[in-house]
């Protein structure tokens, strides 16, 4: 790292890439899938999409896809599990400050489990901020995570199958 210039703060892309390999190839493929899907849920920057399809590429079949898919959806969401606990407990200690927050999103209390479901399917809104939204407003964790989890099998599965299937 000394040998870095100051300027270089965000890695490349070929990094990530070699750092994906390296988890991989240390913990096998579905353990080393479900860290770096953990990572992914916390970390943007890691990409879960593209991951899976590089990996189902890379050894193929549909039944292996569809089971990556559900392990990548299970680190996905202990990841942004951290991030909702993050997010609510970081809520208590600004709550004066958040009130006025709190107010203007009550609306979105009535219907959360189906945006958080959409969300997790679809990405819009970005699951990300989505979190950190649910955290802040105190959504049942569970319930959270059940169906965040429902949605990102979806979206996975349907990632998976079509990259089985190319």
């Amino acid at each position: 790292f000394a040998s870095q210039s100051p300027e270089r703060v965000l890695p490349r892309s070929s990094d990530l890439l070699l750092c994906e390999r390296v988890v991989v190839e240390v913990l096998g493929v579905y353990v080393g899938s479900f860290a770096i899907a953990i990572a992914s849920g916390v970390f943007p920057i890691v990409n879960a999409e593209l991951y899976l399809i590089g990996l189902v590429l890379a050894i193929g079949g549909i039944p292996e896809a569809l089971l990556l898919a559900v392990v990548i959806a299970a680190g996905q969401m202990i990841g942004k599990g951290l991030l909702f606990l993050t997010a609510r407990g970081a809520s208590k200690r600004w709550t004066p400050k958040l009130e006025r927050f709190r107010l203007r999103v009550q609306r979105w209390r009535s219907a959360p489990y189906s945006v958080t479901f959409v969300s997790a399917a679809v990405g819009l809104p970005p699951l990300y901020l989505l979190t950190v939204l649910a955290g802040i407003l105190e959504i049942r964790f569970r319930m959270f995570l059940l169906v965040g989890f429902a949605g990102r099998t979806l979206r996975f599965g349907t990632i998976g199958l079509l990259a089985a299937l190319a």
